[in-house]
């Protein structure tokens, strides 16, 4: 009886052994061809220049525009936060952002940057009367912020400015891109009391950016409710 289980063991091991052989090959050409697929090699699209501005290009101006970072995938290569926020500007300017990319301003809370708001609610809030009373173009951006740094509320500006005061008491004019860099950081982040804000030194940094309506357009249907409903 135990010669029979032996020799039935050993049968449907052999008869197992070619069909266990043949997907154990097949398992190696997968492994093989997924290899072949990660060794394939990426191809990175050259820089491309902008056109120059004219007259005419706040009304021909695109409504969405990929970032140089689309382009040159070099920043990959670190530390990666990429978020969705809102920058708010004039109508030439804005136009301008499109049709090539964001550059650094000249002073501010962190000095020289390009400064994003997390909502086109904030960017409003934050401007001043003379910027609400103007054209304005509110830009939304994919933006790479790579390595942030947290600031205090007043950043790298005076100590004693607040939102209330930095009027008076000035503000940063100095660019802190190198200083920044030294200590490994991409971005600078704070809150100056009217909601948080970010800031970046490379317009590079920026992966995509479409014009976004602001106003924004009311609500198509707004439902009516009779005050009995609320009874």
């Amino acid at each position: 009886m135990i010669w029979l289980i032996a020799t039935a063991q050993l049968l449907l091991g052999e008869n197992c052994g070619d069909e266990c052989h043949e997907a154990y090959q097949d398992d190696d050409y997968a492994e093989e061809s997924q290899v072949q697929l990660l060794q394939r090699s990426v191809q990175v699209l050259p820089k491309q220049t902008a056109p120059e501005l004219t007259s005419d290009a706040i009304a021909s101006a695109p409504q969405h525009a990929p970032g140089r970072h689309a382009l040159n995938m070099s920043l990959d290569a670190g530390p990666s936060d990429v978020r969705t926020l809102y920058h708010m500007t004039t109508g030439a300017a804005g136009a301008s952002i499109l049709k090539s990319e964001f550059r650094s301003g000249h002073d501010g809370w962190c000095g020289g940057g390009i400064y994003f708001a997390v909502s086109p609610y904030d960017c409003w809030h934050k401007a001043t009367a003379k910027s609400q009373s103007s054209d304005v173009f509110m830009i939304e951006a994919v933006v790479d912020l790579g390595k942030s740094k947290p600031m205090p509320y007043y950043c790298t500006s005076n100590p004693v400015c607040t939102m209330y005061t930095v009027a008076y008491c000035g503000i940063d004019k100095e660019s802190r891109a190198d200083a920044m860099q030294k200590e490994g950081y991409d971005s600078m982040t704070f809150n100056p009391g009217d909601g948080q804000e970010f800031v970046i030194f490379q317009g590079s940094r920026v992966r995509s950016m479409k014009r976004i309506p602001w106003p924004p357009p009311p609500p198509a249907y707004t439902p009516y409710y009779p005050y009995a409903y609320y009874r």
